[in-house]
C-alpha cells in the first residue's frame, strides 16, 4: 500500500523500535530544524535492523491510502504502523 499525505504535514510523535539495536525511542519530529517527513520515516521502517516505526498522525491531517479491494480512499489518523506501507508519497 502507498500512504499519501499532504506535503507540509508531519507526524506529531514518532516511536522507533529495534530489538537488535536495543532501541525503543519516542520523539517529536517537528522539534528540529530539519524535521523528518513521513516519506523519510517510511524509508526508515523498511531498514534491516528496524522492527517498527509508529507515527501519530492527527485526525485533521490529510493522509490516506487507496483500498485495493474496493478502490476507495481510506483516511489515516491516530497511531499508524509504517511497516504496513511500502512507501509514503506527498502531494500538494
Amino acid at each position: 500500500m502507498i500512504l499519501k499525505y499532504y506535503y507540509p504535514e508531519l507526524a506529531l510523535t514518532v516511536r522507533v523500535k529495534s530489538e537488535s539495536l536495543c532501541l525503543d525511542y519516542t520523539f517529536v519530529p517537528g522539534a528540529s530544524v530539519n524535521p523528518l517527513s513521513l516519506q523519510d520515516l517510511c524509508k526508515l521502517s523498511n531498514e534491516k535492523y528496524i522492527d517498527s516505526v509508529r507515527v501519530f498522525i492527527p485526525k485533521t491531517a490529510e493522509a490516506y491510502y487507496i483500498d485495493c479491494f474496493n478502490n476507495e480512499k481510506v483516511s489515516v489518523y491516530g497511531w499508524v504502523e509504517l511497516n504496513e506501507f511500502e512507501v509514503a508519497e506527498p502531494y500538494t
